[in-house]
């Protein structure tokens, strides 16, 4: 039967991993937020200058992989439709994965402080969510409800671009269709989500 300072040093250590763990998540979150932003921002350029965009991009494409020929346009359209599927798909999954992970956190910081008079060992859970200031509750609706309703927006808008101005009904724009649907349901269940949990 292991001790009892053996038990606390075995949960400390494990508080300590599982905390590690979640400073390296919020920085694969950030990263990926940082790449939807330049994704949709490309998009946003499509949107507002459909025939200059189509030109930069198409020219940038071709010479990063030496072609002699453009490629098709509405092609590379569905590309940066699956790069955003994948992206918010794996930005939401992070931001889920961190909000359980706190969760955890909160736990072993309750078991650690019994050791503790005065529960100072609470520095990611009570005294994190006492001491809440504005600008972080500012920050939490910015990336739980401002930027998946501005993601939403956009990438409706572009659909509803792509839908204008196409000539007819293709594949493609039915793959674009399809990664746009998967994008709005994503976003919503993400959105829930999150919301349910507050």
């Amino acid at each position: 039967m292991p001790s009892e300072d053996l038990k606390f040093q075995t949960l400390y250590d494990h508080y300590k991993e599982s905390f590690s763990r979640v400073r390296e998540y919020l920085g694969i979150r950030d990263r990926l937020l940082v790449m939807i932003l330049i994704v949709v921002t490309v998009m946003m350029f499509q949107i507002f200058s459909p025939v200059e965009s189509q030109n930069m991009i198409s020219e940038f494409i071709s010479n990063k992989i030496e072609l002699n020929k453009n490629i098709n346009f509405s092609f590379i359209c569905s590309v940066i439709w699956f790069i955003v599927f994948a992206l918010s798909i794996k930005y939401f999954q992070t931001v889920v994965y961190i909000e359980r992970y706190y969760e955890y956190l909160h736990k072993l910081e309750g078991e650690i402080s019994q050791h503790y008079k005065d529960g100072i060992f609470e520095r990611e859970g009570k005294f994190y969510l006492n001491n809440y200031p504005l600008f972080s509750s500012w920050t939490s609706v910015v990336f739980t409800t401002i930027f998946p309703l501005l993601l939403l927006f956009v990438l409706s808008v572009k659909f509803y671009t792509e839908l204008t101005y196409s000539s007819e009904f293709n594949l493609l724009l039915l793959i674009d269709g399809i990664f746009c649907f998967f994008i709005v349901v994503s976003t919503v269940l993400y959105m829930v989500l999150i919301h349910l949990k507050k």
